[in-house]
């Protein structure tokens, strides 16, 4: 693996079997939006423990929040799709602890819960 040996080289640390939940972000003005953002630690989970890597001056933080495949639901030409999740499970899987934490910290958390309410009225999902 060419580029992971560069890396290593270069003294980037790789870590398995691990899952990113938050980012302690500093926000440099109070409305969370304008301004810089610095991540001052990485909040994961590895073997069910919680741990924090702290980040340095010179690091670099490069995050995806999830994956357009989370939570997907396949169907056939004679099955529909189960539906199985509701308003309230619906983005709880791990692969949406990261993006929903950084929404907690978001001044634009409010887009986020009316773009899930959004998606829960177009696939006809209802409240169990």
């Amino acid at each position: 693996m060419p580029l992971q040996n560069y890396l290593k080289d270069k003294g980037v640390q790789f870590q398995y079997d691990t899952l990113v939940t938050d980012l302690d972000i500093e926000f440099e003005h109070a409305d969370k939006v304008t301004g810089t953002k610095k991540v001052k630690a990485i909040i994961t989970e590895k073997a069910s423990e919680q741990t924090t890597i702290p980040m340095g001056s010179n690091d670099y933080v490069i995050v995806t929040t999830g994956s357009m495949t989370e939570d997907t639901r396949y169907g056939d030409d004679h099955t529909a799709p189960t539906l199985d999740f509701t308003k309230d499970t619906m983005g709880q899987s791990s692969g949406w602890k990261v993006w929903n934490n950084l929404a907690k910290q978001s001044a634009v958390l409010v887009i986020q819960k009316n773009l899930i309410s959004m998606w829960i009225n177009l696939l006809g999902c209802r409240r169990r």
